[in-house]
């Protein structure tokens, strides 16, 4: 698994879907399941809300999601945000790889 990054850099997925489920990505229950795409190519997707790049930090492996698999917590964060947003990473498992609310995808 991936340490950290930045929006942009790398091989960043081109992520154009939003999804309108406030636990997706953000409760354990509800992960982003990034199955192979790979961890760091997601997060490179993503963009603060007025589109700022963030940067991305993995915490730790955390709790087990209900497939039984170990989850990777990570930090986002950009420029004037308070605290970091947290987000919980499924690696093993495949899902629909969505933006989550407050943030966006890739830029036009």
């Amino acid at each position: 698994s991936t340490r950290g990054g930045v929006s942009g850099v790398g091989e960043p997925l081109v992520l154009r879907m939003s999804t309108d489920d406030p636990t997706y990505g953000y409760a354990p229950t509800n992960p982003v399941r990034v199955g192979g795409a790979g961890e760091a190519r997601y997060l490179a997707g993503l963009w603060g809300p007025a589109g700022q790049a963030l940067a991305f930090e993995r915490l730790r492996s955390c709790c087990a999601d209900v497939a039984g698999h170990a989850l990777e917590l990570y930090a986002l964060s950009w420029p004037g945000l308070e605290r970091p947003v947290l987000l919980y990473v499924d690696a093993q498992e495949h899902g629909p790889l969505w933006v989550p609310v407050g943030l966006r995808g890739a830029p036009p």
